[in-house]
Parts: C-alpha cells; structure tokens; sequence
C-alpha cells in the first residue's frame, strides 16, 4: 500500500520557496490536494500546477516504487487542476488586467 502522503506539505513548502511562490494553506485529502498558493505575476496557473505534482511524483518515485509496482501504479497523479482566485479583486478588474497583458503583446 502506498503510504499516507504526511511529507506533501513541507515538500510543497519546500518546491515553492524554491519556485518564489508562497503556498498559503495546504490540506492533503485521501486522494487530492487542496492549494492556495501565491505566484508571481509571471508565472501562470498551469506552470505551478505542473511543478508541484512533478516533483512530488519524483518523491514518491524516489521513495515508494515498491509499493507503486506491487499496486500497478505508474504515477501517482492525475492531469488536470482547477485555479480560481481570491481577494478583493473584483471581475472586471482582473478582465481589465488581463486584457492589458494580451494588448501589451
């Protein structure tokens, strides 16, 4: 059996300092994650989406590829996430901002 993934949140902690995001809260459920993360403005949704699960994947391959095997597992995570945002942004504002991202293309 694969083992209850207890070191996601310090593992996370740790690829974010390295990435220059802050992840705010993490809550490891039995078969997802729960992230509010803070990127920077240069860094999209899909690339801290792609660099957490990749490295904690190389984790469990590293640590648990026993188990994986003995369980037929190839990987440990599925594709796919969900972002959405929070504060005191409202709808239109980020519309604003985005449209001034693509215009200043």
């Amino acid at each position: 059996m694969i083992p209850k993934p207890t070191f996601l949140p310090s593992h996370i902690q740790s690829v974010c300092q390295k990435k220059s995001c802050i992840a705010w809260d993490i809550e490891v459920v039995w078969d997802h994650v729960h992230l509010l993360l803070g990127i920077s403005p240069g860094e999209t949704p899909e690339e801290a989406a792609l660099a957490l699960p990749n490295n904690a994947e190389l984790w469990f391959h590293e640590r648990c590829i026993a188990a994986m095997q003995l369980e037929a597992l190839e990987t440990v995570f599925q594709e796919g996430y969900y972002a959405g945002t929070c504060g005191e942004a409202t709808t239109s504002q980020i519309k604003s901002f985005l449209a001034s991202q693509f215009d200043a293309e």
